[in-house]
């Protein structure tokens, strides 16, 4: 399935759509992450973004960010903050069986982006989608995918 037919699923009032969107194995090839920005800023004045991870049978996912301390990596590494984990089925599920204290985190995630609960709720399912098609189409640590297109390459990881 291609990014264009993921989006394609969810109604354009469900979610924020993607500004641009990166995939990268971790650093120690045991899991995947997602970077999935939007257009704005949260409640910080950050660029607005979600940072979305797999790993061992768990998703982690934060919206929480802080800059990167060197400034020639501003533009490039965010550094996000207060992740929150959950099974693969919690977030196939839209979250209806989680818990208060998951259900308090996503809140406090909307919040942060100033839009409903439900609203970050499909945008972090879209973004999960998104994930999986990186993984199942190959395009993790490669491309920056921006506005619909590709767009060359990522710059080289900091050492």
């Amino acid at each position: 399935m291609s990014i264009a037919n993921v989006l394609a699923e969810f109604e354009s009032n469900e979610v924020i759509p993607p500004r641009a969107i990166f995939a990268k194995h971790s650093f120690n090839d045991q899991g995947t992450s997602l970077y999935y920005y939007i257009y704005g800023e949260d409640s910080q004045g950050f660029d607005a973004g979600l940072k979305l991870d797999f790993f061992a049978g768990k998703v982690r996912f934060t919206n929480f960010k802080k800059p990167h301390p060197v400034d020639k990596y501003k533009l490039y590494f965010d550094k996000f903050i207060a992740g929150y984990s959950c099974s693969y089925d919690d977030i196939q599920q839209n979250f209806a069986s989680s818990s208060s204290t998951t259900i308090e985190m996503l809140n406090m995630m909307a919040q942060h982006w100033m839009i409903p609960l439900e609203k970050f709720i499909n945008t972090l399912l879209l973004a999960y989608y998104l994930l999986g098609d990186a993984e199942d189409d190959g395009w993790i640590d490669g491309s920056l995918w921006e506005g619909g297109d590709f767009k060359g390459t990522l710059p080289s990881p900091k050492r």
